[in-house]
């Protein structure tokens, strides 16, 4: 419930942050400030006052907490305590992490300069995000709700794996092809290799039709 709140509440701001960016887009020269100067005020200044907040009222444990009471307290400590993981699986997370995310920007910028055309490279990028975040709708039919936890992680750790050897597979079938293509355009003639230009290199929607 709490992560479903926090999402929800991310993607609520994104949309309410567009709808805000929009109107303060036409506040150029108010006040004598720039549109950009606005943006940052608004979306800013909000922020101090918060974190402020945050420091007074978020206590570091428990037992600092003011506004909790003595069972309450001794419940959190106790959950803390119980919840509690060991060094090696921390910095394993944030190695995951780190590996996880900086290839998204790298796959994305390989894509947009790989793929002709301003149409395709908008569909192209498009069509490999949104296969991406399937995997959000599958991840939790992978480790589903069960009384034997070990037989879950088991089997969800082997799907897991089976996925990355099949990208893996995928991803040196796809080099291989490249590699093809590649040497047969090196031995195109430069009348052959302007023929085949024309016909695929403009892929961009002009005039209600894809040229």
């Amino acid at each position: 419930m709490r992560f479903a709140i926090l999402f929800g509440a991310v993607f609520a701001a994104g949309v309410l942050d567009d709808i805000l960016a929009y109107g303060i887009s036409h506040m150029e020269d108010i006040g004598g400030l720039k549109n950009w100067r606005w943006l940052f005020l608004f979306e800013g200044l909000p922020i101090i006052p918060l974190g402020v907040m945050t420091y007074l009222f978020l206590g570091s444990i428990p037992d600092t907490v003011q506004w909790l009471n003595n069972c309450e307290k001794l419940l959190l400590t106790n959950l803390l305590r119980e919840d509690a993981g060991n060094v090696a699986l921390y910095v394993s997370t944030c190695v995951a992490c780190c590996g996880t995310f900086s290839g998204i920007p790298i796959l994305l910028s390989w894509l947009t300069n790989n793929v002709g055309g301003r149409t395709k490279r908008a569909v192209a990028v498009g069509f490999l995000v949104g296969i991406g975040q399937i995997g959000g709708v599958l991840a939790p039919q992978v480790y589903p709700d069960d009384d034997d936890d070990e037989l879950v992680y088991r089997r969800g750790h082997f799907i897991c794996g089976g996925i990355i050897a099949i990208s893996l597979i995928v991803t040196f079938i796809l080099r291989i092809c490249l590699k093809l293509e590649n040497d047969r355009r090196i031995h195109l003639s430069p009348d052959k290799y302007k023929q085949e230009a024309a016909i695929t290199e403009p892929c961009d929607w002009v005039s209600g039709k894809l040229q």
